[in-house]
Protein backbone atom coordinates (compact mmCIF):
# COMPACT_ATOMS: atom_id res chain seq x y z
CA UNK A 1 0.00 0.00 0.00
CA UNK A 2 1.16 3.20 -0.69
CA UNK A 3 1.77 5.68 1.95
CA UNK A 4 0.61 8.78 0.77
CA UNK A 5 0.41 10.88 4.34
CA UNK A 6 4.25 11.79 4.13
CA UNK A 7 3.66 13.72 7.80
CA UNK A 8 4.06 10.79 10.41
CA UNK A 9 7.07 9.87 8.26
CA UNK A 10 9.49 11.18 11.39
CA UNK A 11 9.54 11.56 14.80
CA UNK A 12 10.25 15.21 14.63
CA UNK A 13 6.82 14.77 12.03
CA UNK A 14 4.33 12.79 14.35
CA UNK A 15 5.25 14.95 17.68
CA UNK A 16 4.84 18.21 15.75
CA UNK A 17 1.43 17.08 14.19
CA UNK A 18 0.30 15.55 17.96
CA UNK A 19 1.79 19.29 19.24
CA UNK A 20 -0.04 21.51 16.54
CA UNK A 21 -3.29 19.86 17.77
CA UNK A 22 -2.89 20.41 21.00
CA UNK A 23 -2.22 23.89 20.68
CA UNK A 24 -5.17 24.35 18.41
CA UNK A 25 -7.71 22.75 20.12
CA UNK A 26 -6.39 24.61 23.46
CA UNK A 27 -6.40 28.25 21.85
CA UNK A 28 -9.98 29.19 23.00
CA UNK A 29 -8.59 29.10 26.89
CA UNK A 30 -5.97 31.37 26.18
CA UNK A 31 -7.21 33.52 23.51
CA UNK A 32 -10.87 35.07 24.01
CA UNK A 33 -10.74 37.38 20.21
CA UNK A 34 -12.08 35.52 17.87
CA UNK A 35 -10.02 36.85 15.40
CA UNK A 36 -6.88 36.86 17.23
CA UNK A 37 -7.76 33.13 18.05
CA UNK A 38 -8.39 32.31 14.12
CA UNK A 39 -4.80 34.12 13.15
CA UNK A 40 -2.92 31.76 15.66
CA UNK A 41 -4.51 29.00 13.99
CA UNK A 42 -3.21 29.57 11.25
CA UNK A 43 0.20 30.60 12.48
CA UNK A 44 0.08 26.83 14.36
CA UNK A 45 -0.49 25.16 11.36
CA UNK A 46 1.44 27.03 8.54
CA UNK A 47 4.52 26.40 11.38
CA UNK A 48 3.51 22.83 11.76
CA UNK A 49 3.71 22.04 8.34
CA UNK A 50 7.00 23.80 7.92
CA UNK A 51 8.13 22.08 10.27
CA UNK A 52 6.99 18.86 9.11
CA UNK A 53 7.80 19.57 5.62
CA UNK A 54 11.57 20.27 6.50
CA UNK A 55 12.23 17.26 8.60
CA UNK A 56 11.00 14.96 5.58
CA UNK A 57 13.13 16.74 3.80
CA UNK A 58 15.69 15.66 5.83
CA UNK A 59 14.83 12.26 5.69
CA UNK A 60 17.25 10.47 3.32
CA UNK A 61 14.00 7.19 2.88
CA UNK A 62 13.06 7.48 -0.83
CA UNK A 63 9.77 6.40 -0.52
CA UNK A 64 8.60 9.51 1.39
CA UNK A 65 10.56 11.98 -1.36
CA UNK A 66 7.98 14.59 -2.51
CA UNK A 67 8.66 13.13 -6.46
CA UNK A 68 8.60 9.50 -5.53
CA UNK A 69 5.33 9.95 -4.13
CA UNK A 70 4.08 12.39 -6.81
CA UNK A 71 5.14 9.48 -9.05
CA UNK A 72 3.24 7.18 -7.47
CA UNK A 73 0.26 8.82 -7.16
CA UNK A 74 -0.18 9.41 -10.67
CA UNK A 75 0.74 5.84 -12.03
CA UNK A 76 -2.19 4.76 -10.04
CA UNK A 77 -4.32 7.70 -11.47
CA UNK A 78 -3.36 6.44 -15.32
CA UNK A 79 -3.95 2.67 -13.88
CA UNK A 80 -7.56 4.26 -13.10
CA UNK A 81 -8.16 5.60 -16.37
CA UNK A 82 -11.47 6.81 -15.71
CA UNK A 83 -12.38 10.57 -15.89
CA UNK A 84 -15.40 11.95 -14.32
CA UNK A 85 -17.67 14.54 -16.36
CA UNK A 86 -17.51 18.22 -15.10
CA UNK A 87 -21.12 17.69 -13.73
CA UNK A 88 -19.47 14.84 -11.83
CA UNK A 89 -16.55 16.56 -10.76
CA UNK A 90 -18.07 19.24 -9.12
CA UNK A 91 -20.86 17.07 -7.80
CA UNK A 92 -18.01 15.69 -5.99
CA UNK A 93 -16.62 18.95 -4.64
CA UNK A 94 -20.15 20.39 -3.70
CA UNK A 95 -20.70 16.46 -1.95
CA UNK A 96 -17.32 16.86 -0.31
CA UNK A 97 -17.50 20.68 0.92
CA UNK A 98 -21.01 19.65 2.73
CA UNK A 99 -19.31 16.91 4.24
CA UNK A 100 -16.99 18.99 5.81
CA UNK A 101 -19.12 21.68 6.20
CA UNK A 102 -21.84 19.35 8.33
CA UNK A 103 -19.00 17.25 9.93
CA UNK A 104 -17.47 20.99 11.26
CA UNK A 105 -20.89 22.02 12.68
CA UNK A 106 -20.81 18.72 14.62
CA UNK A 107 -17.77 18.80 15.80
CA UNK A 108 -18.31 22.35 16.96
CA UNK A 109 -21.54 21.46 19.01
CA UNK A 110 -19.76 18.49 19.98
CA UNK A 111 -16.69 20.29 21.27
CA UNK A 112 -19.19 22.61 23.27
CA UNK A 113 -21.01 20.26 25.18
CA UNK A 114 -17.75 18.40 26.06
CA UNK A 115 -16.36 21.62 27.53
CA UNK A 116 -19.65 23.07 29.15
CA UNK A 117 -19.25 19.57 30.97
CA UNK A 118 -16.04 19.50 32.09
CA UNK A 119 -16.21 22.98 33.24
CA UNK A 120 -19.31 21.67 35.39
CA UNK A 121 -17.02 19.16 36.52
CA UNK A 122 -14.70 21.78 37.82
CA UNK A 123 -12.38 21.66 34.90
CA UNK A 124 -10.83 25.52 34.56
CA UNK A 125 -9.81 24.55 31.08
CA UNK A 126 -11.17 21.93 29.13
CA UNK A 127 -9.97 23.17 25.67
CA UNK A 128 -6.62 22.22 26.88
CA UNK A 129 -7.49 19.32 28.37
CA UNK A 130 -9.31 17.73 25.07
CA UNK A 131 -6.07 19.24 23.07
CA UNK A 132 -3.77 17.40 25.43
CA UNK A 133 -6.21 14.32 25.00
CA UNK A 134 -6.27 14.69 20.95
CA UNK A 135 -2.33 15.07 20.74
CA UNK A 136 -1.72 12.10 22.18
CA UNK A 137 -3.99 10.21 20.47
CA UNK A 138 -2.51 11.27 17.45
CA UNK A 139 0.53 10.53 18.16
CA UNK A 140 -0.01 7.13 19.48
CA UNK A 141 -2.15 6.33 16.59
CA UNK A 142 0.45 7.57 14.10
CA UNK A 143 3.24 6.25 15.70
CA UNK A 144 1.68 2.66 15.91
CA UNK A 145 0.82 2.92 12.39
CA UNK A 146 4.65 4.05 11.14
CA UNK A 147 5.58 0.97 13.35
CA UNK A 148 2.85 -1.53 11.91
Amino acid sequence: MTNANPLDDTTTGRITQALALATYTATPDYIHNKALRTLAKLGITTTALGIISYANLQDDNPDNDPQAILGRLEAEMAAEDEELSPAKTYLLLLGICLAVGVLGKIDAVLTNKITQALRRAGVRKPHTLLGVLAGGAVYVASTSEKRG
